[in-house]
């Protein structure tokens, strides 16, 4: 499908609905496209493109909505009588929020395409990080390109029309260092929204050769980490995962009204919970698909609402969830843009964009300078999370003592368990060097992949738990 039978079906289904005399209806279309590469230890493992285009519509019939698809661009009153059929046999009644309706369009800034760019010069780019750690001495190295391009165009009933257009490209890399009997792994994801150019603004293979450094000198030098109660720093790669999992999840108003349970876990946030005190003055938590190069980005959401940052978290208090038209509609307020679907068949549902814990004033020199013994976990190398976003557990890869307020030599695998209001309400510091790493999050089902990217600054913890594997 071409975008000029994009445009032809929008009209099509637009016609078919109107004539339908529908109260509601969401014509939406949507073309995703992507290529993907994989190289493991200089060998390229995998090259793959995928593409698929076509269109949806939401209806609300006798009170109740519907939604059907297509890929087939000469369709259009045939999938909107199929949605008023699936609308027929739906539980409930279904209201949404009201929303002003507007006529926009919005793209990320592209340079230099990456379906321009020669397949030869992507693979050159993993080819050049790969030799470089394999020269550190990198038992493993799997590394990964991915670049995209989403289009999206919606109409609605009440005279809205957006376009998006925005193309993403990251790289992935996962280390492994074996020595003996011993071995450590690490991880980094950078990503972002535009052209070719941005990967030179990441400084990935400077990144990396810190990263094999700091395995290298972990393995050699690393002793058991300390347990118990006791003060932790952790940097920005840690503090973003945390943002994402125990406080964008949760806050999720689908999750929070229970409607997530049985697909994507739950939440220990109830709807009556807004206001309440869930950790120290000093935190805050943002979601913002507004963020310029984000990975996350978007200006309008797949219900054609106005993005805008989302304040899940202010100065330790519940401030907002994220929401759709219809959540926010039961809770009585207007739709903070959230609604997102990952491809023209699957329905929009409430979803994350870029979560970040904002930053504050002082640099991670200054935090770990406040802690007299302690560890800092720089990074982690795995992590669990229960359904609730309530309990979890990060293993730590790059961290260090901390005695004296100095750092004091690695340490191997230490663990931080700590509940969602244990952690935040521990945190006493924050630096002011926000980081981002890319991700594709999961929820749904069926299954929905959609880019976001995970931020936080460093950040100090007083008295919380800490073990070691």
């Amino acid at each position: 499908m071409g975008i000029g039978d994009f445009a032809r079906l929008a009209d099509r289904m637009v016609e078919a609905a109107e004539g339908r005399g529908l109260r509601y209806y969401e014509v939406r279309v949507q073309i995703d496209e992507s290529s993907i590469l994989w190289m493991r230890n200089g060998v390229l493992e995998a090259f793959g493109m995928e593409s698929s285009a076509g269109g949806s519509v939401r209806v609300i019939s006798n009170g109740r909505m519907g939604f059907a698809s297509t890929n087939d661009a000469e369709t259009g009153a045939e999938v909107v009588e199929e949605a008023v059929a699936g609308a027929a046999g739906g539980g409930g009644r279904t209201r949404l929020s009201r929303e002003e309706p507007v006529r926009d369009s919005y793209s990320s800034r592209v340079v230099r395409d990456p379906r321009d760019v020669p397949l030869d010069e992507k693979i050159e780019f993993l080819r050049q990080i790969d030799e470089r750690m394999a020269e550190m001495g990198i038992t493993a190295r799997s590394l990964m390109l991915e670049d995209s391009r989403q289009v999206v165009l919606i109409r609605t009933s009440e005279g809205l029309e957006v376009r998006g257009d925005v193309t993403r490209i990251s790289s992935t890399a996962t280390l492994t260092l074996v020595d003996g009997a011993r071995s450590t792994q690490d991880r980094v994801s950078r990503g972002g929204s535009g052209g070719w150019e941005i990967l030179s603004g990441w400084g990935l293979l400077a990144e990396l050769e810190g990263m094999a450094e700091s395995m290298k000198e972990r393995l050699e030098k690393g002793v058991p980490a300390p347990r118990g109660k006791m003060d932790v720093v952790i940097g920005p790669s840690v503090s973003g995962l945390v943002a994402h999992e125990s406080t964008g999840h949760p806050y999720e108003a689908d999750r929070v009204l229970g409607r997530e349970a049985a697909q994507a876990g739950e939440s220990f946030v109830r709807p009556d919970m807004l206001g309440e005190r869930i950790g120290s003055e000093v935190v805050s938590v943002v979601d913002d698909p507004t963020l310029e190069g984000s990975y996350g980005f978007y200006l309008y959401d797949w219900e054609g609402v106005r993005a805008r940052p989302r304040f899940l978290m202010k100065e330790g208090l519940i401030n907002e969830f994220l929401h759709n038209r219809e959540t926010a509609s039961v809770f009585g307020v207007r739709s903070n843009a959230a609604a997102r679907a990952s491809r023209y068949d699957r329905e929009p549902i409430v979803r994350m964009a870029n979560t970040y814990i904002a930053p504050g004033d002082e640099t991670p020199e200054e935090l770990i300078e406040g802690v007299s013994e302690g560890v800092y976990m720089k990074r982690f190398m795995e992590w669990n999370i229960d359904d609730r976003r309530f309990n979890q557990r990060y293993v730590g890869s790059e961290a260090y003592l901390i005695r004296g307020g100095r750092l004091a030599g690695p340490v191997l695998r230490p663990v931080l368990e700590v509940t969602t209001p244990g952690f935040y309400s521990s945190v006493d510091g924050i630096g002011r060097d926000l980081e981002f790493e890319a991700a594709t999050c999961g929820k749904g089902d069926p299954g929905q992949g959609v880019p976001v990217w995970t931020g936080g600054p460093t950040l100090r913890l007083r008295g919380v738990g800490l073990g070691g594997i």
